[in-house]
């Protein structure tokens, strides 16, 4: 069965580390990555959209950025949704990566990437257990899917 479980560890100065566990088939991956709350607040409203617009799918990605902070170096969690058919299905793709040793070069960490398919019902009961969690009345949030 495919899954994706977030978890969100809230800190005091504004941010919070997002966890994630995936699991789809034979691949399975955690990984996690530090997110201001705005970001997290404003992936999850972005669930809500219906429909998906491709140019501007909900999107969240974290891990170590460049020295200008413009561009991922090493990705430890990206979630993206995206259109995946004209029957109205989406398609969650998915990065988990564990961070490189010091010194290491970037590409030296293990990952997993998938991706799955789900519908808008399913992304719609995600975005509500999203914002649960988002707001301290869930411990976790898992969007599966019903399709095929």
């Amino acid at each position: 069965m495919d899954r994706l479980t977030l978890t969100v560890m809230p800190d005091d100065d504004g941010t919070a580390e997002l966890r994630g566990h995936v699991q789809g088939d034979q691949f399975a991956g955690s990984g996690s990555a530090w997110f201001n709350v705005e970001a997290l607040e404003a992936f999850c409203a972005s669930l809500n959209a219906y429909p998906i617009d491709p140019r501007s799918a909900p999107v969240i990605a974290g891990g170590y950025w460049d020295e200008r902070g413009e561009t991922l170096r090493e990705t430890h969690l990206a979630i993206r949704v995206t259109p995946f058919d004209s029957l109205g299905a989406l398609q969650v793709s998915v990065q988990m990566g564990e961070p490189a040793a010091m010194n290491e070069p970037a590409d030296r960490g293990r990952s997993v990437s998938t991706w799955f398919i789900v519908g808008y019902n399913d992304l719609q009961l995600f975005h509500s257990a999203f914002a649960k969690v988002l707001a301290g009345a869930a411990d976790e949030a898992v969007l599966t899917s019903t399709l095929g």
